[in-house]
Parts: structure tokens; C-alpha cells; sequence
């Protein structure tokens, strides 16, 4: 049989060759149109990349990430939600503190005396029921720099003269007691100077009326919920803070593969009960000095320095970088010297002078 006999008609043959025609300028513009939303996504900033593994199981995390605590989102607009960081007291008096253990990011920072206290961020995207949180207490410059760096509103009852210094001069979302008192109220069961309550119903309608029409610019970490096998083991860590009763000691729990957290030999529980754990630690080690009689400090987040990062049972030497006070910090494996990755969810940030012990076992 000759070749000839395997031709088709020209009608037919047109038909063809229209119909993959067609086929090949769908894919050149979808092809286009996708690089062209990458492009633009990135000069937006609103774009989130899709997570690179980061554990031996090769799992593969959400497209979207919140950009505050890592956890998956629905798209891009969703990312940079609204969020408050709340000063909270520390205080044995302040105990047991509200809505501590709902909090999606936690830093704790030393203060006068040996104390600590909490900057704790939660999310404001339309809360359906009214979370308490506090006792609420007095700024700090470097605690301003943190809400700064999140794009946050700040929440607190006044503060040290400078951090109302640094609140008058660097256009932070300021939400202080003093001025916005109708959205903080006094305990009763609590007594004063540390019985200031708030809460998220509160805080998102003072947060609509005075930054809803603000620019939230947040950038974000790096994610990966694989498990991971780096680092060395590190089943517990504790941190010596000066204040007798408020050392810290973070307990892994492999079940869950989160930390569990106690102050002295006590765990540290909300208000309500809820155990107060976290699935990331970071211990971020910082250059402190005593600035006057009251004990107060000057705490240095803006530069380089090290640290450890802690998940799944392992320590992960890092190094840390601030550009300026409203730059987000980055962390680094200190080996490797690629961004480190974080378990999505509860997150604690321990900023920890240089002269305190921290022991990890």
C-alpha cells in the first residue's frame, strides 16, 4: 500500500492544523499570563512561596502563608491580616495571665530587676467571639521596635519616657491605655497596677476606627512543617533568668512535637487553664546595658548576633540580622547560612541578654 493512500483530505488537514494552532497560542498566553502574576506578585510583595521541603519525608506545605505565624491561608489578600501586639505583665502579681496561650507569636524581653515581659501578637482578621488578654502594661523602646517591625498596632498603659520618645518619633500604630481607655477595662478579681484587661473585639474596633485605612507591609518568614533531623538533640532548655521563680524551662513532647513551657518548677498555664506551649522557640542572644537608678535597659535588636532555634527536639545554632527598627529580623542557620524554617503556629521569640544561662539537654 503507497503512502499516498495514508493522506487525508485538505479539509480535513486544515481543520488539523487550525485546531493545534489554536492549542499552542492557549498555552503561549496561559505560559504569559502566569509569569506575568509571579512578576507582579513580587513586586507586590503579596506573594508567598510555595514551601520548600525541609524534612526527610519530602512533605510539601500550603501555597499561602499567614505571614505572622505561618499558617495556611486561603490567598495572597489573606496573608498580611490585621494584628495587635499587646505589652503584657510578667509580674507574680500579673499571674495567671489572659489569652497568653491563644497568642500566635510571643517574644519575651527582659525588663528592670530581673523581670520579663511579653509582647503578644494575635491576629485581628474579624474575631467571632471576645478573647481577654492582659494584664496589660507599660511600653519599652525595644518592645515598640517589635511591634514596629510587624506592621502591628501597639498596645500598652504608658510606658518608660523613652519609649514614648521612640512612640512620638517613629509613626508606630500606637494604641496606649492612656488615650484609648475606653477600649481597656479593670479587672476586679486582679489588683492595680495590674488589673489592665483588653480584648480582641475591643482591640479590633479601636484598630478599624485609628489604622484600618493603613498599609500593612509585613514581611514573612521562611516555613516548613516536615519534621527535621538537624542539629543536635535538645529534649529540654532552660533559661536562667536572675528573678528567682521566673526561670524558664521549655519541655519537648514528641507526641505533639511542641514545648511545653513552666516558670520555676510550675507549668505555665492561661487563665483559663490552656497549657501555654509552642511549636518554634527561638532563643535570640542580645547586647544589653543598664541605663539608670530604676534598673532600666537599653536592649540592641537592631544589628547581628547568634542564637538557637528549637522544633521537633532539635538545636539549630543560628545567626540573627536587623537592618533597622522597622525591619523585620531574620534568622540564619549558623552552618549553612540559609534562611532556617519554622513549624507553623504557636511561636516564641526568647530574648535573652548575653550574661543569662540558658542549658538544653
Amino acid at each position: 500500500m503507497s503512502a499516498r493512500s495514508f493522506s487525508l483530505p485538505k479539509t480535513k488537514r486544515r481543520v488539523l492544523l487550525r485546531t493545534a494552532f489554536a492549542l499552542l497560542v492557549i498555552f503561549f498566553a496561559a505560559g504569559v499570563g502566569l509569569a506575568g502574576w509571579q512578576i507582579w506578585s513580587r513586586i507586590s510583595g503579596r506573594m508567598i512561596e510555595p514551601v520548600v521541603a525541609g524534612g526527610e519525608s519530602g512533605e510539601q506545605g500550603p501555597r499561602w502563608r499567614s505571614s505572622l505565624n505561618g499558617v495556611a491561608v486561603s490567598g495572597p489578600e489573606s496573608e498580611q491580616e490585621p494584628v495587635v501586639a499587646v505589652m503584657i505583665d510578667n509580674h507574680a502579681a500579673a499571674r495567671p495571665q489572659a489569652g497568653i496561650a491563644r497568642a500566635s507569636l510571643v517574644y519575651e524581653v527582659p525588663v528592670e530587676g530581673g523581670f520579663t515581659r511579653y509582647i503578644a501578637v494575635y491576629p485581628l482578621t474579624a474575631p467571632t467571639s471576645s478573647l481577654v488578654i492582659g494584664p496589660v502594661r507599660s511600653a519599652r523602646p525595644y518592645a515598640v521596635e517589635i511591634g514596629t517591625e510587624l506592621s502591628a498596632m501597639y498596645a500598652h498603659v504608658g510606658g518608660s519616657n523613652e519609649a514614648l520618645d521612640v512612640i512620638g518619633k517613629s509613626g508606630t500604630w500606637d494604641f496606649n491605655e492612656y488615650s484609648r481607655g475606653q477600649y481597656f477595662h479593670r479587672a476586679d478579681d486582679r489588683d492595680a497596677p495590674h488589673n489592665v484587661m483588653t480584648d480582641t473585639v475591643q482591640l479590633r474596633a479601636g484598630y478599624d476606627r485609628y489604622f484600618g485605612a493603613r498599609t500593612i507591609a509585613r514581611s514573612g518568614w521562611r516555613w516548613n512543617d516536615a519534621p527535621v533531623a538537624t542539629g543536635t538533640i535538645a529534649n529540654v532548655l532552660t533559661i536562667d533568668w536572675a528573678e528567682r521563680g521566673n526561670e524558664v524551662t521549655w519541655e519537648y513532647v514528641a507526641a505533639s512535637r511542641t514545648y511545653q513551657r513552666t516558670r520555676g518548677a510550675i507549668a505555665h498555664v492561661d487563665a483559663d487553664g490552656a497549657p501555654v506551649i509552642a511549636n518554634t522557640i527561638i532563643v535570640q542572644r542580645v547586647t544589653t546595658k543598664v541605663l539608670d537608678t530604676e534598673g532600666r535597659l537599653r536592649v540592641d535588636l537592631v544589628g547581628t548576633g547568634t542564637g538557637d532555634l528549637f522544633r521537633d527536639g532539635r538545636r539549630i545554632p543560628i545567626t540573627w540580622s536587623k537592618k533597622s527598627s522597622t525591619d523585620r529580623t531574620q534568622w540564619l542557620d549558623a552552618t549553612t547560612g540559609e534562611p532556617v524554617a519554622f513549624r507553623s503556629g504557636s511561636v516564641w521569640v526568647e530574648v535573652v541578654p548575653k550574661n543569662v544561662g540558658l542549658s538544653v539537654r
